[in-house]
């Protein structure tokens, strides 16, 4: 930017001694090269020459210099500061420069790069870049570039296991994380933590706490910046196995006396507990009891005492049972237990045998050994249910082949350590008894059970409403036998001329709590119901006999008469009476069903009958019994029809009667 040229009488001023300045006029020289590739196109001189002329023409010079000077460098323009990921590496242009005077320049030259750490983490810091760039006139300027590298982006992991449902009682493991694909963009080490926790109701007493809840699995991948993402895996838990029931098992029980039964207690499953509500509670049992002598006598030749080891138990079956083998140690400590007969026999509560104790093979007399026994839950359980539990070691051998009472401060330790299920949440245990319907469990409950095998089926129902059932046989068993009742003498005469007598051996009086050993049962033959004419009742059966034979007369408590009927038998009036073979009457048949009259489904009429009825019927080895046709049609509505069109034998293809006779009998010898 050049000053203005002066003007005359303005900026620039000549005087002269006689006459006015008439004029001043400039001359301008510039010495600038015209290449603009060199540095005098920009620094360079220009010479102004002024003439003062006056009003005679005399002139008079003066001049004025102006130097141009080009001395700043050029400015910097385009990609400057910026932010990039740790994994990317982008192409970084390098900025321009523009120089005022002679425009642009040559590339910047980057001359220096330096890293500088943020302190944070390793993938974060500032690549710093220095540029420099010099116009023709060799004027430089320098231009700092912060390339700022920063880790954003969280690591990913891969392989995870996948939301799942499971049971209670079966909740797997969580995954091991080292199987885990991982992966980040910039770190190549990543690390993996783990945290569970669980959604459940806090309510101890609640059942979904225990049987329907989450358990929420998270593994959180973290890389050297702290960029963390976290995966989750949710497992649903839910419990849809029955508890666990573990039945005693069969069960024989004697009649009652005089009667034909049992008042039978109902025996109190060995184990109850659901694996999903239960807590597990260990108990360590110990005892222990000095070795003393059985009897007086020589204490090198008595053995010592049954040793007792008792206990009142903290849990009591089959609400709280052992579950899993117990162990038993037995610690025996300076005893005669140095030869090979030397040991104890170790029992159970019910006397069952379950192991022996280890001798010591010595010369030392009195000595010391240990030994661990299994003992199965089911044992357990059984010998618990009272509250109680004792274990019994008896001596092996007798005389001084046994332990004996010969060494100072003999004595056995015990240590009985085993496991329970307390349940938190109460299970549902009912029973029922051949097939009837159920009822509550209640400990020490009775029912009265015939003579025989009964099924009792316990039933274990859990607070998400699973079930689990188990059954046991209770046989009740008649081990009364029969009382026959004296006979009155018999005294009889044989009369004139004759030597022998033949009369009828009186059957005895028997009193017995249940059925005799003989069971009988006869029918008559199936007979089809031929019809005749009534003139009040229209068309019904004929009366019919059906005999029944080989009959035995030793009949003991009442029988049944049962009568099978196929035909019009629905509505009222529809039926027979019933006579014996004396006239008497036994009453008549039932109505059977609507919807199965006049087809193949016969409807049975149960009539109980005495033994006395029975043996006057089987005196002679058969009896037979008649089938009336009702044919009051005054006092009934209806009366036994024919179901189809009567054939030529006066039968209609589907009305028929049948007789059966079921008794016990007693089987006497004499």
């Amino acid at each position: 930017e050049l000053p203005p040229l002066p003007i005359q009488g303005v900026n620039i001023q000549a005087t002269d001694a006689c006459s006015p300045v008439m004029s001043i006029t400039t001359q301008v020289i510039s010495n600038q090269n015209p290449n603009p590739q060199v540095c005098g196109h920009y620094s360079y001189q220009i010479t102004r020459l002024f003439t003062a002329t006056d009003a005679c023409g005399r002139t008079r010079t003066a001049s004025q210099i102006i130097s141009v000077v080009d001395n700043q460098g050029p400015n910097f323009s385009g990609y400057q500061d910026t932010t990039i990921l740790c994994n990317t590496n982008p192409p970084l242009p390098a900025p321009t420069s523009l120089d005022l005077c002679s425009g642009l320049t040559g590339p910047p030259v980057l001359y220096q790069e330096l890293i500088e750490s943020s302190g944070i983490c390793v993938d974060n810091y500032t690549r710093v870049r220095y540029w420099k760039a010099s116009d023709v006139c060799n004027n430089m300027t320098t231009f700092t570039q912060n390339v700022h590298v920063i880790d954003t982006i969280p690591p990913i992991l891969s392989g995870l296991p996948p939301n799942v449902t499971v049971q209670c009682n079966n909740i797997p493991g969580a995954a091991n994380s080292a199987l885990f694909g991982r992966s980040d963009n910039c770190d190549s080490d990543v690390s993996i933590t783990f945290f569970e926790y669980e959604v459940r109701s806090p309510d101890l007493n609640d059942c979904a706490h225990w049987a329907d809840y989450q358990i929420i699995r998270a593994w959180t991948a973290s890389d050297n910046c702290g960029n963390q993402r976290t995966y989750t895996q949710t497992l649903f838990v839910e419990d849809k196995t029955g508890p666990v029931l573990i039945p005693p098992g069969t069960l024989n029980v004697p009649s009652d006396l005089n009667l034909c039964g049992a008042n039978v207690g109902i025996p109190a499953p060995f184990a109850v507990y659901d694996d999903c509500t239960a807590q597990y509670n260990t108990y360590n049992l110990k005892d222990t009891v000095k070795l003393i002598s059985s009897g007086g006598g020589n204490p090198f030749n008595t053995p010592v005492d049954t040793v007792v080891f008792q206990w009142t138990v903290p849990n009591t079956p089959p609400f709280e049972p052992v579950v899993n083998a117990a162990s038993l140690t037995l610690f025996i400590d300076n005893a005669d237990i140095n030869a090979t007969s030397e040991y104890f026999n170790i029992y159970g509560e019910d006397g069952t045998f379950i192991d022996v104790t280890n001798p010591v093979i010595t010369t030392v007399f009195c000595t010391s050994s240990v030994k661990l026994v299994t003992i199965p839950a089911a044992w357990l359980n059984q010998w618990m249910a009272d509250g109680d539990l004792k274990i019994r070691l008896v001596t092996n051998g007798v005389g001084n082949a046994a332990i004996n009472p010969t060494c100072t401060n003999g004595r056995v330790r015990c240590s009985l350590l085993y496991q329970t299920a307390a349940q938190n949440v109460p299970i549902t245990l009912s029973y029922s008894i051949d097939n009837k319907p159920d009822v509550p469990y209640i400990p020490n409950a009775q029912s009265f059970l015939d003579v025989g095998s009964h099924t009792i089926a316990y039933k274990a129902s859990d607070c998400s409403g699973n079930t689990t059932t188990a059954t046991i046989q209770v046989v009740v068993s008649d081990v009364q036998p029969p009382v026959i009742a004296p006979q009155a003498p018999i005294v009889k005469y044989i009369g004139p001329g004759n030597c022998t007598l033949t009369l009828p051996l009186p059957f005895p009086a028997i009193n017995e709590n249940c059925d005799m050993s003989g069971n009988l049962e006869r029918s008559s033959v199936t007979f089809p119901l031929q019809f005749e004419y009534d003139p009040d009742a229209d068309t019904i059966p004929k009366a019919i006999n059906l005999p029944i034979n080989g009959l035995i007369p030793n009949a003991f408590g009442n029988g049944r008469l049962r009568i099978r009927f196929r035909g019009d038998n629905s509505d009222d009036g529809e039926f027979f009476y019933l006579q014996d073979e004396y006239g008497g009457s036994l009453g008549k048949t039932q109505n059977g069903n609507k919807a199965l009259e006049c087809s193949s489904s016969y409807f049975e009429t149960f009539i109980d009958v005495t033994a006395a009825q029975i043996n006057s019927w089987a005196n002679d080895g058969a009896t037979f019994f008649r089938a009336i046709p009702n044919n009051d049609v005054f006092n009934f509505p209806d009366a036994i029809n024919n179901c189809n069109p009567l054939l030529p034998d006066q039968t209609d293809g589907i009305s028929r009667i049948q007789a059966f006779l079921e008794y016990s009998y007693a089987e006497i010898t004499y």
